[in-house]
This record gives structure tokens, sequence and C-alpha cells, in this order.
């Protein structure tokens, strides 16, 4: 079994910023795009079950990030019937470049060995940037994207 990546004291602040992704399924699943509705529901669903025990490896986190690659792939195909199409997907290229960002952070910071002789305020600073650009970028900034193109945009006939 795997240790946990992030202590729940800095992942519980995806637990809150998920509220985003419930949010932007309810817009979409009222504002006639049903099953983007749906994916972001389970979006949030297993966003918070993988947050709330984050680990490195293991089922529930392979069913969020499949989730999550399924409602990026969809929002931006749905996002084409739709006159602000580029706008989004200008906003959701933001967004892949800074997870690629956090990862390559992460990467030569987090998931190192050496990381465990580290100090517990280094390790502090290296888990709330983490967390805070991760949340901020993919469950914050991509769901009011979602949010703004369902809500603002006009659909193509």
């Amino acid at each position: 079994m795997s240790e946990l990546l992030i202590p729940t004291k800095y992942s519980r602040i995806a637990i809150f910023t998920s509220l985003y992704i419930l949010k932007a399924a309810y817009i979409c699943f009222f504002k006639n795009e049903k099953i983007m509705g749906v994916l972001l529901f389970l979006c949030y669903i297993f966003t918070n079950l993988h947050w709330y025990n984050l680990k490195s490896t293991g089922l529930i986190r392979n069913i969020d990030i499949s989730t999550v690659v399924s409602c990026f792939i969809g929002g931006t195909l749905r996002s084409l019937n739709y006159d602000c199409a580029l706008e989004f997907n200008k906003k959701s290229i933001i967004v892949i470049l800074m997870f690629c960002f956090n990862e390559k952070l992460n990467s030569k910071y987090l998931y190192i060995d050496e990381f465990k002789n580290k100090s517990e305020f280094e390790k502090s600073l290296i888990y709330i940037r983490c967390v805070l650009i991760h949340t901020y970028f993919l469950h914050i900034y991509q769901m009011e994207n979602a949010c703004y193109i369902v809500n603002n945009c006009k659909l193509l006939s």
C-alpha cells in the first residue's frame, strides 16, 4: 500500500476547491449540457475521494485521472459548438501548461527520495505550493472557464 503523498491537512484545500467542480456540473447540467454535467459530477466525486487520501498510486487515483481526462476532452469538443471556443481553449491551454509546470516542480522537489530529509518547514512550503497551483488552475480557473462558456457564449447552429 502506498503512503500518503500529501498530508490531509494540506490536501483538504482540494476538497474545498472541488466545490467549483460541483458548481460547473450543476450549471452545465441545467444549461442543457447534460453529458458534461454528469461527467463533471463524477469528476467531483472522484476528485474528493482521491484528495481525501492523496496517494501516488491506486484505483481511485486512476479513476480520478480518467474522469478528469474525459471531462477535458469532452469539454474541448463541446466548446467547439460555442462562438467563444477559441477563448475557452486558450484558457484550457494555460491550465495544461500550469499543470505541467507544477508537475515539473513536484518531480524536482516532492517526488524525490531526499524529500523525507527536508525540514518540516520546507516540506510544508512544497505541499502548499503543490496544492495551491493544482487547485487554483484545475479546480477553480478551469471550472470558471467552463461556467463562462455555458453562461455567456452563444451556441452555434
